[in-house]
């Protein structure tokens, strides 16, 4: 943009305001920072080998709840904790884990309960998980039949 014009008041203004037009497509493009949170806390609530006790408490959650890993709403119950604390003036503490969920679109949402669902299968594979959480644990296809 400035290659062939001065670099006087007027030209210094134009390039700010592309800048600042670009930067708003990217924002409008590009996902929340809330959706890679939530997708970090999936993560960390299906790892028993890094995060045990994050484990436990989301699938204790849920199996409270009578719910299953595989169920539309169990991102609910994913522990606020997942989603750190705040450590900055303009952070915000999340206090529950709807309001992170409020703040993303359905296609994100749509996402990240795919990713639940991959990382169920880990869980589901642990020896001793299913045994005691069957009920948080139990395959969609069983939910069928019963």
């Amino acid at each position: 943009m400035v290659g062939d014009k001065p670099l006087d008041r007027a030209a210094r203004r134009e390039i700010a305001d592309e800048l600042e037009r670009a930067h708003r497509l990217l924002i409008g493009v590009l996902p929340a920072t809330t959706f890679y949170q939530l997708l970090a806390g999936i993560q960390d609530c299906c790892d028993p080998e890094r995060n045990e006790a994050l484990v436990e408490e989301f699938l204790s959650s849920l199996e409270n709840a009578g719910m299953t890993i595989h169920s539309r709403d169990a991102l609910h119950f994913l522990p606020t904790s997942v989603f750190g604390g705040a450590f900055n003036r303009s952070d915000k503490f999340v206090v529950s884990t709807g309001e992170v969920l409020e703040q993303l679109t359905e296609p994100e949402l749509m996402l990240a309960r795919q990713h639940l669902l991959a990382c169920a299968e880990q869980l589901q594979k642990n020896e001793e998980l299913p045994k005691r959480h069957g009920r948080a644990l139990r395959c969609a296809e069983a939910q069928k039949t019963v």
